[in-house]
């Protein structure tokens, strides 16, 4: 494997609002874009391509039956 690949798939912690993201490492500068009940919306610097990305976490996604269907 090329340290290429291996650095694509280094991870790491770190924290926006109040959740937790553990993402690979070309996702940089954590930026708030909104929170509701089902979740977390931040933007992120993708490194490789320098566009904005946008991710969202989904705060229990196994609560009750309904909310695993969604």
């Amino acid at each position: 494997m090329s340290s290429d690949s291996s650095k694509k798939d280094e991870l790491y912690t770190t924290s926006c609002g109040h959740c937790t993201f553990t993402l690979p490492v070309r996702y940089q500068d954590l930026v708030l874009i909104g929170q509701g009940t089902y979740g977390i919306v931040v933007r992120a610097t993708n490194t490789t391509t320098g566009k904005y990305v946008a991710i969202k976490k989904i705060l229990r996604p196994f609560e009750t039956d309904l909310h695993s269907k969604r």
